[in-house]
């Protein structure tokens, strides 16, 4: 028989001694979900999100054997892998010297600073950057949520992203893009896109049969890419067929006529072509969308921009919220975000006022002037190159050459550097081509 824990053993008073119930937040997505977090002996043993692999995952990552917990400093060949441990003082000395000489030699726009996930960190480094001089703050966002909330923000004047998959019992058409809940959205199988609900219809945008594809009335298994061609075939639809809200978008639009006469080249047979989608289900999908409202089009944070025209795409698909007059509408896309926001410490306005031009600004104009951040996508060419500016020197609080187009490239950049030092919770193949590697604490800690 297996042994008994001796805890099981304990009285109630010695078991409430021995198990400590601390409050705290999940850190793993934006959800930011409330969780238990049970401690003995000063030690996490479990989190109270049992439905949610992210939650779990934070107690194996904890105490994994191959967490980094000490400062390193390089002392083979980049890429080596090859380390010594250090103390604090010397790693952070060495981190600041570094800094301070590529100051010296070729200014301060040549540092970097780049936060990745997790993102606590975003605030306090970009002061760091701005305070030492430099505007070159970057982020993970640069190829994830920023094209999206750049695209509404420019078009509609807010974001509607983060509430797109707010349910509400007056919907009575989901069209559901490129996101699927049960593989991504708390509470996952429960949540109110992936069940079927009485007098609502559903049809979902996405290239794979999900579970949430598998439960749509229509299932839209467009080619990747092309996203834009398939809104852009809804509009055509709803315009030729009277379906628009034109009461709203004389009130609130401009550009319509334009926007009319644009839309009149995506044809239904033509983007069915194009999507590499059946044309019947196109002009089903487009007449139960624009004549079912209040209609919400449900959508992810990221899957619609990370294309090489993803940028106008999501600007076509959440045009139709307006075109049909579901904006601000309830059981439509709703304007309100529930979040807390802290108070700003991060020095942007000094940074644009005071500093010389971010990286991405010449390339990505529209981007930047709403984006507060240097680009991202743009760090190797800096590092190899020196275009479209030159980056000497890095520091990096979480960074994977995953994140980048031809990931070989961007360790060959990493590698390049004057000085580069990073802090993460695991070695990955851009902390090995690192000078300093600082130990990351969790969100537990």
């Amino acid at each position: 028989m297996p042994r008994p824990d001796p805890i099981d053993a304990l009285s109630d008073s010695e078991h409430q001694a021995a198990y400590e119930i601390k409050r705290s937040t999940c850190y793993e997505c934006d959800a930011n979900c409330p969780v238990d977090v049970t401690v003995t002996q000063g030690r996490a043993v479990a989190v109270s999100e049992p439905g949610c692999p992210r939650a779990e995952a934070q107690l194996s990552r904890q105490y994994h054997p191959e967490r980094l917990l000490y400062p390193l400093r390089r002392v083979g060949p980049r890429g080596s892998g090859a380390f010594e441990r250090i103390s604090w003082d010397s790693a952070l000395d060495v981190i600041a010297e570094q800094l301070q000489r590529t100051k010296a030699r070729h200014g301060a726009p040549a540092a970097g600073f780049f936060a990745g996930y997790t993102k606590e960190a975003r605030p306090h480094l970009q002061r760091l950057a701005h305070s030492f001089g430099s505007p070159n703050f970057l982020t993970e966002s640069g190829c994830c949520f920023s094209a999206t909330a750049v695209a509404e923000r420019l078009t509609l004047g807010y974001k509607i992203k983060t509430t797109s998959t707010v349910a509400s019992p007056r919907t009575r058409c989901i069209l559901v893009w490129g996101t699927n809940p049960p593989g991504s959205i708390m509470p996952f199988e429960e949540h109110h896109i992936a069940r079927p609900k009485r007098g609502r219809v559903k049809i979902v945008v996405d290239p794979r049969r999900t579970e949430t594809a598998a439960t749509a009335d229509i299932h839209l298994q467009i080619r990747p890419g092309t996203d834009g061609a398939l809104a852009l075939g809804f509009h055509h639809l709803i315009f030729a067929n009277g379906w628009q809200n034109q009461a709203f978008l004389d009130e609130w639009a401009s550009g319509v006529g334009a926007f009319r006469r644009y839309v009149q080249g995506f044809e239904p047979a033509r983007v069915a072509e194009i999507c590499g989608i059946g044309e019947a289900d196109l002009l089903r999908a487009a007449e139960l969308f624009a004549t079912n409202p209040p209609a919400q089009i449900a959508l992810s944070p990221t899957a619609t921009v990370q294309h090489s025209n993803g940028f106008q795409n999501h600007r076509a698909i959440i045009l139709l919220s307006a075109v049909t007059g579901n904006l601000d509408r309830e059981g439509g896309n709703r304007f309100f975000n529930e979040k807390a926001t802290p108070k700003p410490i991060d020095m942007f306005d000094a940074c644009r006022d005071a500093l010389p031009p971010r990286i991405g600004e010449d390339e990505f104009p529209i981007w930047t002037k709403y984006w507060p951040a240097a680009h991202s996508m743009l760090m190797p060419d800096c590092m190899l190159t020196g275009k479209p500016q030159p980056l000497r020197a890095l520091l990096a609080m979480g960074i994977n050459t995953a994140m980048w187009a031809d990931s070989k490239r961007m360790e060959r950049a990493l590698g390049s550097l004057e000085f580069f030092a990073v802090s993460d919770f695991f070695h990955n193949p851009a902390t090995v081509q690192a000078d300093i590697v600082l130990p990351a604490a969790t969100n537990l800690e």
